[in-house]
């Protein structure tokens, strides 16, 4: 019995194993072994660097959520299947308020730390309801809920709006909260033109800032 540890920057993260009936099978045929085990981590690490590359082409690079490219192609796709299967799709905006504002007071960095931190929310609270969340612009984001209504929209963004105004930041020992302003559309209810949805969703953001921010709009004919 050969059992060899497959060793990848000093980890060992796996066992070749091989066996042969024969005694002493392996004393002479070790550094073959030992090439196939090379093999191995070589191949993984590939695999690895591809996965990594792929992750990289999709995601944001400051919040880790998808990126504004797959989030549109997702919509797309998401999009196709709602009117085919004839199933319901909602969309959430939202933009943190008055960011221009952080960042001229407290510095970038702290700027994105606020972003990091509201996306996280978001996307935490849209796993738990199947919904997909991609940053898609400077600080504003959208959720996409498949099979969910208006409604049930609404409260999962009502607990993503309750955990952004209440977290906590921290500037020089000084507490801050911050706030966010939504918008939320839905296909076929609200929205009868799957290719408008964003344009609607942004529209009901938009009413939100123009009417007190920090609140939660639904798309309706008023706006």
């Amino acid at each position: 019995l050969l059992v060899m540890p497959l060793v990848r920057k000093n980890i060992t993260y796996g066992l070749l194993i091989a066996e042969q009936r024969t005694e002493n099978t392996f004393i002479d045929n070790i550094q073959f072994f030992e090439g196939i085990a090379t093999q191995i981590n070589i191949a993984i690490e590939n695999a690895n660097l591809y996965a990594k590359m792929e992750d990289m082409a999709i995601k944001d690079g400051l919040t880790g959520v998808y990126n504004r490219s797959y989030l549109q192609k997702a919509l797309k796709d998401i999009v196709s299947d709602s009117i085919v299967s004839k199933k319901i799709l909602s969309i959430a905006m939202f933009d943190i308020d008055k960011f221009k504002n952080v960042n001229d007071t407290y510095g970038h960095l702290f700027g994105d730390e606020v972003i990091i931190a509201f996306a996280e929310i978001a996307e935490k609270l849209a796993l738990l309801n199947n919904g997909i969340v991609g940053r898609y612009g400077g600080e504003e984001f959208v959720i996409i809920f498949k099979d969910m209504s208006e409604e049930e929209t609404y409260l999962v963004v009502e607990e993503i709006h309750a955990q952004i105004k209440a977290h906590k930041f921290y500037y020089e020992g000084k507490e801050i909260h911050l706030n966010a302003s939504f918008g939320i559309t839905s296909y076929p209810s609200l929205c009868t033109n799957p290719a408008d949805l964003l344009k609607r969703v942004d529209l009901a953001l938009y009413y939100s800032k123009e009417h007190g921010r920090g609140r939660i709009t639904i798309d309706n004919e008023n706006i």
